[in-house]
């Protein structure tokens, strides 16, 4: 039996959660019987090398490029469609054929759509019509990866067949490492005593930067333990008294690849946005031993269960709170919610679940077809 062939259509191969889901799946296509193409209206990105070492990756310029990967007389035609997000996702409706299944990935919760981009708006408006019972562009299926995701779709009209699919993570990749996490503190000049916590995200409203910097500060007046590091693209902009009053105890890194060398110096991680679907950052570091403090949004409260703190969103004193409690535990404390953290990721959210998950849902709509 021949592999089943995807084409996933996505806006770019930049760094991103979705795009970093899509590269992971990619990866895992030939264990599960999946040969995939990706491809992407946008040139370049971060993340295209990779994926291009377990997919066919192309460059559509425009729509005749799309059409072309999607035509019968190509050697590779595919089975089936998914688009990814919201561009990916009209793209891949326009263009496929009826005969062809079509997915729509979405890995967002768009909770306040006056604030997504202006691409974000027009394309939900056009799905939002797509699924209409009468629409030949109806999709077969949305794949979100949180019932939260799912909801906040529905309320925006976007009624059709949907199934959850968790966000996966390679538990050998990110794993505890003990000789690199000596070698990540010195390298970020962090003391025994010191207490690291940790955020990755990019600068923007909804990843609750300035909640965070608020917390960090009140807490680093009462706890000179503690330390901040803040990975991820635009954070080097950000300004806050924080990075004046506190300068030497807060390192800033732009957009990186090499995450698992800083989960391997955090003590523990720190996810307070206002808004998230399934934050892969939260099971990368959980999956890698550390204990995480976590907004209550989306999936972030049953990732995390009893193997970190859960808050309320948007919340200063709150998360000032938590983040205290994280440095005033013992090391032996943190160690154990982190061994907890682990397992709950090895129990639920492992790459090879994802991936089985996914093509079992194409295996299905390929038998309905």
């Amino acid at each position: 039996m021949r592999d089943t062939r995807v084409l996933h259509i996505i806006n770019s191969l930049d760094r991103g959660g979705a795009e970093s889901n899509l590269a992971r799946l990619c990866a895992e296509g030939a264990a599960c019987g999946v040969a995939n193409t990706v491809l992407t209206l946008q040139r370049g990105g971060a993340l295209r090398e990779s994926v291009a070492q377990h997919a066919r990756v192309v460059a559509a310029t425009n729509v005749f490029d799309v059409r072309r990967a999607l035509s019968r007389r190509s050697s590779a035609a595919p089975d089936l469609v998914v688009g990814w997000m919201y561009a990916g996702s009209v793209a891949a409706s326009a263009v496929a054929s009826r005969r062809l299944p079509v997915v729509w990935c979405l890995r967002h919760v768009p909770s306040d759509v006056a604030s997504e981009s202006r691409t974000t708006r027009a394309s939900l408006r056009c799905m939002r019509r797509w699924c209409g019972p009468a629409s030949r562009r109806r999709p077969s299926l949305v794949v979100v990866n949180s019932p939260a995701g799912q909801a906040a779709h529905e309320s925006l009209g976007l009624h059709a067949r949907y199934q959850v699919i968790a966000n996966g993570v390679d538990v050998d990749r990110f794993a505890p490492d003990a000789q690199r996490r000596r070698s990540a503190r010195r390298a970020l000049e962090l003391g025994d005593d010191d207490v690291a916590l940790l955020h990755v995200a990019r600068a923007h409203p909804h990843k609750g930067h300035r909640f965070l910097l608020d917390a960090a500060m009140r807490v680093m007046h009462s706890a000179p333990t503690a330390k901040l590091v803040l990975v991820g693209a635009g954070v080097d902009s950000l300004e806050h008294p924080i990075f004046a009053v506190a300068a030497n105890r807060v390192r800033r890194f732009g957009d990186r690849d090499d995450l698992e060398t800083f989960y391997a110096a955090a003590d523990a991680l720190v996810s307070p946005s206002l808004t998230e679907s399934f934050p892969t950052v939260v099971i990368e570091a959980m999956s890698c031993g550390v204990p995480c403090v976590v907004t209550d949004v989306g999936a972030s409260a049953e990732i995390v269960g009893d193997s970190g703190v859960v808050i309320e969103p948007g919340s200063v004193d709150a998360l000032e709170g938590a983040l205290a409690r994280m440095v005033a535990a013992t090391g032996a404390a943190r160690e154990e919610l982190g061994r907890a953290a682990r397992r709950r990721v090895i129990e639920h959210y492992t790459l090879a679940q994802m991936a089985a998950a996914f093509a079992g849902a194409y295996r299905s709509l390929l038998a309905e077809a």
